[in-house]
C-alpha cells in the first residue's frame, strides 16, 4: 500500500482574495504532487468548499480535531513553504501533531506560482531575523530546518553576517526560480 501524505499549507487571511490566491495556488500544486505518483490528502483544499457552502468556521480551532485524525493516519507530512507559513497557526499546530505522532515532517519549496507573467513571484525567499531566532529558542520552540540552519551558521561579525545573509538569499532564491523543490527532513 502507497504512502498516505499529510499536505499543511497556510490557508486564512483577512483578505479573501488572498485565501482565493492561496487555495489557486495549493491546488495546483497537489495536483502536481498527485501527477507524480504521490497519494497526498490537503485538508485545506478538502475543507474550504465544505466551509464556504455549508457556513462552517474556517480558523484552526474548528476544525483541529478532524485533521488531527486524518494526520494520525497519514505516513509522512510536507509543509509546503508558501509565503507566510511561519506564521500559520494551522501549520504550527499541523507540525507538532505531526512530531507528537511520530510523522516525518518534510519541508518544500511549492514549484507553482501566478500564471500571469506581469505578476511578482509569490515566494521570494527572505531569510529569518537571527535576533528572533535567538527569542524563539529561548521560549523553547523547535525550529524549522532552515531557521536552525540561519540560527547556527550566520557569523557573529554584522559585515560578515550582511554578506553570508545575501549569499544565503541568493542560492534559496536561484533554487525557487529554477522550480527545485527544497526538502529539508526534520
Amino acid at each position: 500500500m502507497e504512502d498516505l501524505v499529510y499536505v499543511a499549507a497556510p490557508y486564512n487571511d483577512p483578505n479573501p482574495d488572498v485565501v482565493n490566491e492561496r487555495m489557486k495556488r495549493l491546488t495546483k500544486q497537489v495536483a502536481q504532487m498527485m501527477s507524480s505518483g504521490m497519494h497526498v490528502f490537503c485538508p485545506n483544499i478538502y475543507l474550504h468548499p465544505i466551509a464556504q457552502i455549508g457556513e462552517l468556521s474556517t480558523r484552526w480551532e474548528y476544525w483541529e480535531s478532524y485533521c488531527r485524525a486524518v494526520l494520525g493516519r497519514c505516513q509522512k507530512m510536507i509543509v509546503l513553504m508558501f509565503e507566510d507559513w511561519k506564521l500559520s497557526t494551522g501549520v504550527e499546530f499541523e507540525i507538532k501533531i505531526a512530531e507528537e505522532e511520530g510523522i516525518p515532517v518534510e519541508y518544500v519549496m511549492p514549484t507553482v506560482g501566478f500564471e500571469d507573467e506581469d505578476d511578482e513571484p509569490f515566494n521570494e525567499f527572505k531569510l529569518p531575523d537571527w535576533e528572533e531566532l535567538k527569542m524563539r529558542k529561548e521560549r523553547g520552540e523547535v525550529l524549522c530546518p532552515i531557521d536552525e540552519f540561519v540560527y547556527s551558521n550566520e557569523p557573529a561579525a554584522p559585515e560578515e553576517a550582511k554578506a553570508w545573509r545575501g549569499e544565503m538569499s541568493q542560492v534559496l532564491d536561484a533554487a525557487y526560480m529554477l522550480g527545485l523543490q527544497v526538502g529539508l527532513k526534520r
